[in-house]
């Protein structure tokens, strides 16, 4: 394994197993791990299960006591209490397995999973996303490219018509261009990063977006069902 400085600055390297060996053997903490915004939760969620599974914590362990504590002295965990005839607990507490496709199951506390929202890091090529963010970017862009129009029309004094025959003086030509090609490349950075973690979704590298009528693949063909080496299933 790794030392804390790599797992730390490239946490999306490492899987929960590794993650958790890495808890495991006081190279790195739970907490150390959450601190760094990189941690998903279904990644914590995993790593909480296998450490409960194998009786260890996220934590720095305890300093140990030579004696053996009474029965009497031992926490009683909220499986071992008896419940009352009659009450069984409320869904919100009750204890579900999820697979999570590895072979592995990780405890989930209500009805389901949180699942990973949309827009969470737009301007960021890291991670996955599904084709519902994919086709929401789609529609952003239409809109946001009409916008842009309109703006450099109005700023540059032209009608649409005149920009589509040049029946207009170069120079106010020219300043249409200008404003719109200025105003269109944060919509093109955005088109870039969202086309690449579809990409990323399907394990694939983001290049693969500048391929033509490959992006329309994207919006109608589902990512792969699990984890990949680009991160958790956004779904």
């Amino acid at each position: 394994m790794a030392n804390k400085k790599d797992i730390l600055k490239n946490i999306f390297k490492y899987n929960a197993e590794e993650l958790a060996a890495a808890i495991k053997a006081g190279d790195v903490t739970l907490y150390e791990l959450s601190k760094t915004g990189n941690l998903l939760p279904s990644t914590r969620r995993r790593i909480n299960a296998i450490l409960a599974r194998d009786g260890a914590t996220g934590q720095q362990p305890a300093p140990s006591s030579d004696e053996p504590s009474s029965p009497s002295e031992q926490p009683i965990s909220p499986s071992d209490e008896p419940s009352a005839p009659g009450n069984p607990p409320a869904p919100s507490e009750q204890v579900g397995w999820e697979s999570t496709g590895d072979d592995t199951q990780e405890a989930t506390y209500g009805s389901s999973a949180t699942s990973q929202g949309v827009f969470q890091k737009p301007f960021s090529f890291q991670g996955r996303i599904r084709r519902t963010e994919y086709l929401l970017t789609a529609m952003l862009l239409t809109i946001y490219s009409i916008v842009i129009n309109f703006i450099a029309l109005a700023l540059s004094g032209l009608k649409m018509e005149e920009v589509m025959y040049n029946i207009h003086a170069l120079s106010n030509i020219s300043l249409y261009f200008a404003i719109y090609g200025l105003l269109v490349l944060p919509g093109i950075y955005f088109s870039l990063t969202q086309g690449c973690k579809r990409c990323h979704d399907f394990g694939l590298t983001g290049w693969l977006q500048l391929v033509p009528l490959f992006p329309i693949v994207m919006l109608f063909v589902p990512g792969q069902p699990g984890a990949n080496k680009y991160g958790e299933n956004p779904r």
